[in-house]
């Protein structure tokens, strides 16, 4: 599988989100839904778009939802909490940073978090990450057609290299759960730090190489190795801190 992403400013908010797209072959999954439309055509051309996963439902993330469901009439796939967000502008969070947004895609499949699905010939593994919202999911994608270069992979994304271009193994999606040098906020509706930490501390027990976040440059088990440990440190003197007010 290869990966491709799309990068959106949202010039309201001055928001910069990602879309990912998965390419196996003549086969898509779109990650998360910022991207506009016509930017995805652009990348996925005439290939067959088989899912669209959902990491959380703030509205920079699904804010094209309801285009690609007219356009690609596949399955979306999001957590099971992520209904109420939907219709709801201020747990979706667009009341406070553009305006009030309500979405009507309606091919949705709401899954706890614990499945693992079988889509495009690849194994993508849901993993429930709460912390930065009540929703909160990863990805963790896996082709096992692939000859592992994970070697390569990692010496290439830690001197910023592009790797669209290659085949990868084992790719884990990780929304706003973390970031390549930070982690998502818990001071949005429904964040919650306690539960952000034990869904880090997960993250790092997974078998995974590279990371493609919600925000920013995307980045590596290794980096995470180091990033997650010092952010979870982070959040628990801040607990302590507000525990001793």
């Amino acid at each position: 599988m290869k990966v491709t992403t799309i990068r959106t400013t949202w010039a309201e908010s001055e928001l910069k989100q990602n879309t990912h797209i998965i390419t196996i072959g003549n086969k898509c999954i779109i990650v998360d839904a910022g991207a506009s439309l016509e930017d995805v055509l652009n990348v996925v051309g005439d290939r067959s778009v088989e899912a669209i996963l959902i990491t959380h439902a703030h509205f920079d993330h699904i804010s094209n939802i309801d285009a690609y469901e007219i356009a690609f009439g596949c399955p979306i796939y999001m957590n099971e909490h992520s209904k109420k967000f939907l219709h709801d502008p201020i747990l979706n969070v667009s009341k406070f940073f553009v305006h009030e947004i309500i979405f009507d895609a309606e091919n949705i499949h709401y899954i706890k978090g614990k499945e693992t699905l079988h889509i495009a010939g690849i194994d993508v593994k849901a993993i429930y990450t709460p912390g930065h919202s009540e929703d909160s999911m990863c990805f963790l994608c896996v082709d096992n057609d692939i000859e592992d270069n994970s070697e390569q992979i990692i010496n290439m994304v830690t001197n910023r290299q592009d790797v669209s271009n290659l085949e990868q193994t084992k790719v884990l999606f990780t929304g706003d759960t973390c970031f390549a040098k930070a982690v998502g906020t818990t001071k949005l509706k429904t964040g919650n730090p306690k539960r952000l930490i034990v869904s880090l501390n997960y993250l790092l027990k997974l078998d995974f190489t590279t990371a493609y976040t919600g925000h920013m440059r995307h980045t590596t088990k290794l980096e995470q190795q180091e990033n997650i440990p010092t952010w979870i440190k982070h959040i628990k003197s801040q607990l302590l801190a507000n525990n001793e007010k």
